[in-house]
């Protein structure tokens, strides 16, 4: 017992350091916990704040195709529209109402010749074909998204012709979707801008 009280008595402030260095051990620790716990929170919430606002930019794209068929389905109306994308979209994809209110022509409905197999969705088919009363679709990496259907969407030139193409995917063009309206009265006709 008298070589501990001795060596405490020799080397008095290597026992104060070894003491002192254990609680700063523990705060260092729990600092490194803290400090990663709230990087981990953090991005948790950030990711669902992003889906938030991508949810929120669904519906307003909605509105924003609502309004720009409202706006120009006026007999002899014509113009180039553009819409703004929301998160993820790579195509904006119409399919003529038409062809989808005729139970006869749903079975026929097909992408256009011209169109690239990387462009053509299989899921808006499947849609289109099963009766879905959707024909507005955001084409997106992996998937397509169901946003809207207006039952005065036609991809002809006049009302009266028979459904030539009957499915219309615009890819993004410098950050938005371009396209060619036509306005009939009680149709809208939307193409491929020239």
């Amino acid at each position: 017992m008298r070589k501990k009280n001795c060596t405490k008595k020799i080397l008095p402030h290597m026992y104060r350091q070894q003491a002192g260095q254990i609680p700063q051990l523990f705060i260092f620790l729990a600092a490194i916990l803290v400090i990663g716990a709230t990087i981990v929170i953090g991005m948790k919430l950030f990711s669902g704040l992003k889906g938030t606002a991508c949810e929120a930019n669904d519906v307003t794209f909605q509105r924003e195709v609502k309004n720009l068929i409202n706006e120009r389905i006026t007999l002899g109306s014509r113009g180039i529209a553009t819409l703004s994308p929301p998160c993820d979209a790579i195509a904006l994809c119409f399919v003529d109402a038409g062809a989808i209110e005729d139970e006869s022509a749903r079975g026929n409905i097909e992408y256009p010749d011209e169109t690239l197999p990387e462009d053509k969705d299989k899921t808006i088919l499947a849609s289109v074909k099963a009766g879905s009363t959707t024909n507005i679709f955001l084409r997106q990496k992996d998937r397509a998204i169901d946003a809207g259907y207006d039952e005065r969407i036609i991809l002809r030139k006049k009302p009266t012709d028979d459904p030539s193409e009957t499915i219309l995917c615009i890819p993004l063009d410098a950050g938005e979707f371009k396209f060619k309206t036509q306005g009939f009265g009680r149709f809208i006709s939307f193409s491929k801008p020239s």
